[in-house]
């Protein structure tokens, strides 16, 4: 069996040859993109990544392996012969992928990925495409071929295995050696694609665990990425078709007139600290009309903060809500940013805008760092540090099947809180509402059986943690200039059948001194957050936002929200909801007092001119996500006719 192993090894050293090669080729191609990093971080991006290189390679020398097998089983061939041929093949792939990865990143500025796909329909174009306007370097990775071949044969020449007694036809009695060594080697390849023997699998995104963008595309792999993109079934599509016509951006610009109060003077540089309930249902609270007091800390806060009648969530997954608050944008409708092909455009969200003016940014959750690669993309966003369950060594209670208890999650995060510089920007993504289990020997607050009684005792738990989280951060002079946001990341039980209540989250900002206690008489987005912080903390910069700030006028204020093929829009406390498709039935409604009392009304001609805002503002929403283009919305706000700017990138 060593003698397979040891023949498994020769293509797969080659292959991590050629990355490593290419990878240096990549970074002198693009020395104006990674000039400011200097040699060291370069090759520590390098050797940091190898863990993507070991996946492509693993994957390849397997799969020459199993080629070299079945021309060995089916026409004789010797295994070595036949896995020397194949090795080359496989090598040759991944510099011909290297090559094309490296001249798509200067088009696009990624790595290539799920465009792949195309390359399949229209292959042939784009090779063209590539020799016109690369002669140069096409023809260097081409001729890159020549001492490739060589390097193969004389590895295989001189350090590939034989065993004398391997004859052309093999015999029976080597039948059962040949196939397990195949199925170690496929055991094998599969530790590496995973990238280890971790519950969570590698994926793209985790090269922003790196911390830097730029080092990230230095770490992660093209040839893995692209391979990746294309096999994965997560690819998402719009659900509207075509573009926004003219009359549609003009609509979104008349209600983008006043989105900003506009920055005078110096900035301030508070602390923020956002802390991203999991799961927290506002149907399920007093505030906003549940029967009993679940959430004794936030109510108490809520009334001494800036909130709303309610706040809209941007999706049901804990990187929708990221990505709604972050990057003040529209989720694609009904589906996530992160693990799609979305993720590989460029955004210039709230981490990175603050990182920008100085600060120090780190998010932290319960459960794995890469859950659903959660810190990943938070870290693709913007922030620069990531911190999971397998970060904090010391914890209280047992962990629940999710990860950590929001007490221990919480202590963990005061102890890195007092290792930051400051001005820091925090973000926390709690986890014990993630699960039905409160931690043992804690007794329920609220009696009863079923699983209502069971999240309502998960949420009085969660608050109380809450509770002293913030008020041991609120009474320690150190951190005297600091701004809590407090929002759920999305909700959890609804009640009822309304769409609204299945996105309504909590939501306060408390900074005493900072924001006047008060609440507003509108249903707010978690868009709208990250332009109202940018607002408090002064900070005068091109963001293109699709939420409004908080301490705006809010006449043209709205919130969205979409659940399997409706579009709820509310502007004030009037609610409409249409089902997207060719024919739109809509749908009116009043909040009353709390917007668990929703009452239907016939809808007006006030309601259609409000439908087709929002239609206009989620297709041009949509249309700019899919596109790669959400940093061309001020433009658009600014300039008739460019709707042009829309087009695929």
């Amino acid at each position: 069996m060593p003698y397979y192993l040891r023949l498994f090894l020769l293509p797969l050293l080659l292959l991590l040859l050629v990355s490593q090669i290419e990878k240096g080729i990549f970074v002198l191609f693009h020395a104006a993109e990674f000039r400011d990093l200097g040699l060291a971080d370069t090759l520590l991006a390098i050797v940091w990544g190898i863990r993507f290189d070991l996946a492509i390679a693993g994957l390849l020398a397997f799969l020459a392996l199993f080629a070299a097998y079945l021309l060995q089983r089916l026409l004789g061939r010797r295994l070595h012969i036949g896995l020397r041929h194949t090795s080359f093949i496989a090598a040759a792939t991944l510099l011909l992928l290297h090559g094309a990865d490296m001249l798509y990143y200067g088009e696009a500025g990624r790595h290539l990925g799920y465009e792949l796909k195309e390359g399949f329909n229209s292959g042939a174009d784009l090779a063209t495409a590539a020799l016109q306007g690369y002669t140069l370097p096409v023809v260097l990775q081409l001729l890159l071929l020549i001492p490739l071949y060589f390097a193969n044969r004389l590895l295989f020449d001189h350090l590939a295995p034989h065993r004398a007694e391997e004859s052309p036809t093999p015999r029976r009695s080597h039948f059962p050696h040949t196939e397990l060594a195949l199925l170690l080697t496929l055991l094998l390849s599969a530790v590496m694609v995973r990238g280890g023997v971790g519950s969570v699998p590698l994926e793209p995104l985790h090269a922003q665990e790196i911390g830097d963008s730029r080092r990230a595309a230095i770490a992660l792999n093209g040839p893995y990425n692209a391979v990746f993109s294309s096999i994965t079934p997560y690819s998402i599509r719009p659900v509207f078709a075509g573009e926004p016509g003219e009359r549609a951006l003009a609509e979104v610009r008349n209600m983008f007139t006043h989105t900003r109060t506009g920055a005078t003077g110096a900035a301030r540089p508070y602390n923020v600290i956002m802390l991203l309930l999991e799961s927290w249902s506002g149907a399920f609270q007093q505030p906003y009309g549940y029967n009993q007091q679940t959430t004794p800390f936030f109510d108490g806060l809520r009334q001494r903060s800036l909130t709303t009648l309610a706040m809209t969530a941007g999706g049901h997954r804990t990187t929708e809500g990221i990505f709604a608050t972050m990057c003040s944008w529209q989720n694609p409708l009904g589906q996530t940013v992160a693990q799609s092909q979305l993720q590989n455009y460029e955004y210039r969200c709230l981490p990175e805008l603050l990182n920008e003016q100085g600060y120090h940014s780190a998010f932290f959750q319960g459960t794995l760092k890469n859950t659903s690669g959660t810190g990943a993309f938070a870290q693709l966003l913007g922030f620069r540090h990531s911190y999971g369950k397998e970060d904090v060594a010391e914890y209280r209670y047992p962990h629940n099947s999710w990860g950590l208890q929001d007490p221990d999650l919480y202590r963990f995060v005061l102890q890195r809180l007092k290792q930051m510089p400051q001005p820091f920007f925090v973000g926390i993504n709690s986890n014990s509402t993630h699960s039905s289990e409160l931690p043992p020997g804690t007794p329920p607050h609220f009696s009863g059986q079923g699983a209502e009684t069971t999240y309502l005792n998960m949420l009085h738990f969660s608050d109380a943690a809450l509770g002293e989280f913030i008020q041991a951060v609120a009474s320690d002079p150190a951190f005297a200039r600091t701004i809590f946001v407090v929002v759920a990341d999305h909700a959890g039980p609804s009640l009822g059948k309304s769409h609204l209540n299945r996105y309504l989250v909590p939501f306060l900002i408390h900074a005493p001194g900072l924001v006047e206690p008060r609440q507003l008489d509108i249903v707010s987005s978690q868009r709208d957050i990250a332009p109202t912080l940018l607002d408090l903390l002064n900070i005068d910069t091109e963001a293109n936002f699709s939420g409004s700030s908080l301490l705006t006028d809010h006449q043209n204020h709205h919130a969205d929200y979409y659940h399997q093929g409706v579009l709820g829009w509310v502007e004030g406390r009037r609610g409409l909801e249409v089902r997207l498709g060719e024919e739109r039935e809509m749908q009116c409604y009043n909040l009353l007092s709390g917007p668990l009392r929703q009452q239907p009304d016939a809808c007006d001609a006030h309601d259609e001119t409000r439908l087709s805002r929002a239609l206009a503002f989620t297709h041009l929403n949509q249309s700019l996500l899919f596109n790669g283009k959400i940093g061309t919305f001020s433009q658009l706000l600014q300039k008739p006719g460019a709707q042009h700017a829309t087009g695929t990138p």
